[in-house]
């Protein structure tokens, strides 16, 4: 077990963080994808993990200098404690720089066509579709694998890629800071439906299908009591307890010198309202002091994408620093003690951190188309033979 200890680059508002455990392991490299076409890859992040069918699958963005010009995304299969065990197949997608926001005026220093950044898998009824943005915009599909006789994947392609254009969110339009860009849908299986979280304040969820969006649900002034930043989409939700799902999410704050430090939290929602129920109290991965960064640290990046339940333990795949997939294990018990209960009360933003609340005013539209310093959580006395596997080589 690794404890994080104070550093002068902690944002002061992670000092809590010191009581926070944390389980994290690097994917290694080495098994990874070195190189696509006369592209030799240096850096591998923002990795998601999922199970499918009885086969464990592992989707991760590469990159190499000079930085996000032709950033590519792969997908290999892993075994029970998520070490490659197929070949790396990268997945060839046509994008362009073209953000929804007609007055965007960004660049992202490149325009390959074939730019692709922060896969997630997430597993739909019988089929397995991944997301991913260029920069700019979500894109998803229906990825195909062909399996050889020894049940190992050998290729992989995706049978049609959409570009579903956001939902209408005036909040979103109105708002300065809002650029255009669309990179972190939350997707999740809804009864055999593929949904995405759209945002979370207010919280909108979307059903997709065929590319366009059929329906959403909308809760109205809902406030994450999360001290940590403007909260933004992570990992694929999934089921964890009856009717209610679970994603973890990240955020970030800049400090003064314009430094980003990111945290990793839990929210939950229930499956038939999909009204949120709890959110974490307090991070569930903070920034981390990390010798093996590639890149010069002007941001202490913390990005989860991938979510899978193996037992009694939640594994989380994120990148780390622009530079690394790590996985980051907590047993179910230690995310619910994490969790705080939800609040009714209306019109109330609460402050008081421990609480760590969720507040809206029961005011639903659906239409059709259209901290106090916490208790550390339980550490489990006996972890479990995964656990030893992943983290006690």
């Amino acid at each position: 077990m690794e404890r994080v200890k104070s550093k002068s680059f902690y944002n002061p508002l992670a000092t809590l963080c010191d009581t926070v455990p944390q389980f994290n392991r690097a994917i290694p490299s080495i098994l990874l994808k070195k190189s696509t076409g006369d592209l030799i890859h240096e850096a591998y992040l923002n990795g998601s993990i999922c199970k499918y069918r009885d086969m464990y699958l592992f989707a991760y963005r590469t990159d190499q200098r000079p930085w996000c010009t032709q950033p590519r995304i792969h997908i290999v299969q892993v075994d029970e404690t998520l070490i490659p065990i197929s070949n790396n197949i990268t997945l060839t997608v046509a994008t362009n720089k073209q953000a929804w926001r007609v007055d965007y005026t960004g660049q992202c220093n490149a325009d390959s066509g074939q730019r692709a950044e922060d896969p997630r898998l997430v597993v739909v009824g019988d089929d397995l579709f991944i997301f991913w943005t260029d920069g700019f915009k979500l894109y998803y599909g229906q990825l195909d694998l062909v399996i050889d006789n020894n049940n190992k994947v050998v290729d992989a392609s995706i049978r049609q890629v959409y570009t579903p254009k956001p939902p209408y969110v005036e909040e979103l339009l109105m708002d300065p800071k809002y650029d255009g860009r669309e990179k972190n849908w939350t997707p999740f299986d809804r009864d055999g439906q593929l949904w995405i979280i759209y945002c979370f304040e207010p919280f909108i969820c979307c059903r997709l299908r065929d590319g366009v969006i059929t329906e959403t649900v909308r809760h109205d002034d809902v406030f994450l009591n999360w001290k940590h930043g403007f909260v933004k989409g992570g990992t694929p939700a999934i089921l964890w307890k009856d009717n209610e799902y679970i994603t973890i999410f990240h955020s970030s704050i800049r400090d003064k010198t314009g430094i980003n430090y990111y945290y990793a939290g839990a929210l939950t929602f229930d499956q038939e309202t999909l009204k949120p129920t709890q959110v974490s109290r307090y991070p569930i991965i903070a920034p981390y002091p990390d010798s093996d960064c590639k890149r010069p640290n002007t941001s202490y990046v913390i990005f989860p994408c991938g979510l899978l339940m193996q037992d009694d333990l939640l594994l989380i795949s994120y990148g780390y620093n622009d530079h690394t997939v790590k996985v980051h294990a907590s047993s179910r018990k230690a995310i619910d003690y994490n969790l705080g209960e939800v609040s009714d009360r209306l019109h109330i933003r609460h402050t008081d951190y421990n609480l760590g609340e969720v507040s809206d005013r029961l005011h639903i539209r659906h239409t059709v188309p259209e901290l106090h310093n916490p208790v550390p959580p339980p550490i489990d006395s006996a972890p479990s033979e995964l656990l030893t596997n992943l983290y006690h080589p």
